[in-house]
């Protein structure tokens, strides 16, 4: 876990690593509760902040991201629940979709 905790850190294997924390989580169901905390936490940080919507141009988004949260959630329910509700604006700032 420590490994793909640092691998998050580096661009270029951010998406490849999202998508293996979140089927890791699904795997191992609550073993992955010691663990949260540090998710969460490189979670928020590629998120945009809450106030992001007033600003003209937002951070290009993993959209790993979103699909690592959904699996965690399937993984440990209502563990994460308040994590989650800490991060429904930010993930609201990104936008539902590209507008064109």
């Amino acid at each position: 876990m420590t490994y793909l905790l640092n691998c998050l850190k580096r661009d270029r294997e951010r998406y490849n690593t999202f998508n293996a924390v979140g089927l890791l989580a699904v795997a191992v169901k609550l073993e992955i509760k010691p663990y949260i905390p540090k998710i969460m936490e490189v979670i928020r940080s590629s998120l945009p902040p809450k106030d992001a919507t007033i600003r003209k141009k937002l951070p290009q988004n993993e959209p790993a991201v979103f699909t690592c949260i959904s699996m965690l959630g399937r993984a440990v329910g209502h563990t994460i629940i308040q994590d989650i509700k800490e991060l429904l604006e930010p993930m609201m700032a990104t936008g539902l979709s590209p507008a064109f």
